[in-house]
């Protein structure tokens, strides 16, 4: 069983654990408790699982990609400081945070960002059996972040129950 209290986390990772728990829940049910936040990678983590409970007060979902770029450029150059971006490879480490987001860093990031988004939207409705991406995406996708009641009425959850009943029905 999988206890969560995560407001989510990094993408990399995620999809070889969640891939696990997928392969292992046909073994032997796997079960997942929302306690305080499911959200994200978290999620990510959980929606293979066997059986999804949370907690009423549980926020459930924020199924989505951000991702924040900063520019020291300036601070840097304030500093007297001027950095020289070298590289091998036309897209390596386009975005640096030394360097002004230029048109072409901000599309291959936004590619990026996009293909996770891809990849979690599946993943998602393979494992939660939304029937189709459009139903999910306007039901409970687009990082939208539900408390458990709602969270069970747009299927993100199978049950809200708090933690004793919920183990009494894993058991």
């Amino acid at each position: 069983s999988l206890m969560m209290n995560t407001p989510g986390g990094s993408a990399s990772g995620a999809d070889a654990m969640a891939s696990f728990f997928g392969r292992a829940g046909k073994q032997k049910p796997i079960y997942t408790y929302a306690e305080t936040d499911m959200c994200s990678g978290g999620y990510y983590l959980g929606a293979p699982t066997n059986r999804i409970y949370a907690q009423r007060a549980a926020s459930v979902g924020s199924i989505g990609v951000i991702m924040v770029h900063f520019s020291y450029l300036k601070m840097y150059l304030e500093s007297g400081i001027e950095p020289t971006v070298l590289r091998a490879g036309e897209f390596k480490a386009l975005g640096s945070h030394v360097e002004k987001l230029d048109a072409k860093a901000r599309a291959s990031l936004e590619k990026t960002i996009q293909d996770y988004f891809s990849m979690f939207n599946e993943h998602v409705v393979k494992y939660r059996k939304f029937g189709n991406m459009d139903s999910f995406l306007s039901s409970a996708g687009e990082g939208r972040v539900f408390l458990g009641e709602e969270a069970k009425e747009v299927g993100l959850v199978d049950q809200v129950a708090e933690l004793e009943e919920a183990l009494e029905s894993m058991s």
